[in-house]
């Protein structure tokens, strides 16, 4: 479980990119926030597990306030996959990125390789195994970066933009690989299609602050609504209202 109270996030030169935001994702829930690029989204995904630091209210994850002591706990169990697959993988090989977690929290070589072969087997990535990150596909990297993450086997997976700068086929591949991890997840997107097949909870972000919460159909389907978060309508809406 995710509780944020008011918090506000500013950035070294006085600029808020959060502002006084409150919500509660629940045990299994999958919950969207939705805005247009600078709404402040990847900057509250990046303070909900301390990467960032709250100038203002609360982050509790797990039962324990997002503060310095209690870092290297929350990162274990909330695991961040980031908009950019490149910022996630940095080993020489898809098999080291995926091992890099585990290694690092102390588990054994033979629970990492367990970790790793049940990952790839789960995201029917097998034959990633041994590829170098950049030599592959912009689908596949997004594939193994979500695998580095998973390795954590964490309760909680922060996701920001997982459908972006993917051709049709792979974003579709990506939001039915979603839509069976049985995690609670957050899921930072302007992909209203995604937010809307797999989030009943959707939030509204736009300048930092939110100002829409409730249920899909009430919030990703109002035109008022998604114009004020600079947004469209998803894009199955708009070709039912043109049929």
């Amino acid at each position: 479980m995710i509780e944020v109270r008011n918090l506000s996030v500013a950035y070294p030169d006085g600029t808020k990119a959060v502002s006084g935001v409150s919500f509660t994702v629940g045990d299994g829930e999958s919950v969207a926030v939705v805005g247009a690029n600078g709404a402040g989204k990847s900057t509250l995904l990046c303070a909900l597990v301390g990467i960032l630091p709250a100038s203002g209210g609360t982050i509790c994850a797990n039962g324990m306030a997002v503060q310095k002591k209690h870092l290297p706990q929350i990162r274990a169990a909330v695991g961040l996959v980031f908009q950019n697959p490149d910022d996630q993988l940095f080993m020489p090989s898809i098999y080291d990125d995926i091992a890099f977690g585990p290694r690092n929290y102390g588990l054994s070589e033979a629970e990492a390789e367990k970790r790793v072969s049940e990952v790839l087997a789960a995201l029917d990535a097998g034959h990633l195994k041994d590829k170098a990150p950049h030599k592959l596909s912009g689908g596949e990297k997004r594939i193994a970066a979500l695998g580095s993450v998973l390795a954590m086997r964490p309760s909680v997976m922060l996701l920001d933009e997982p459908s972006s700068f993917l051709d049709p086929r792979a974003r579709r591949g990506i939001i039915a690989l979603l839509a069976g991890i049985g995690l609670t997840k957050l899921v930072a997107t302007h992909d209203l299609d995604l937010a809307l097949a797999q989030n009943k909870h959707p939030v509204a972000q736009r300048k930092g602050g939110l100002f829409a919460d409730g249920r899909a159909s009430d919030i990703l389907q109002n035109v008022h609504l998604m114009a004020q978060a600079g947004l469209e309508l998803p894009l199955c809406c708009q070709a039912s209202k043109r049929a």
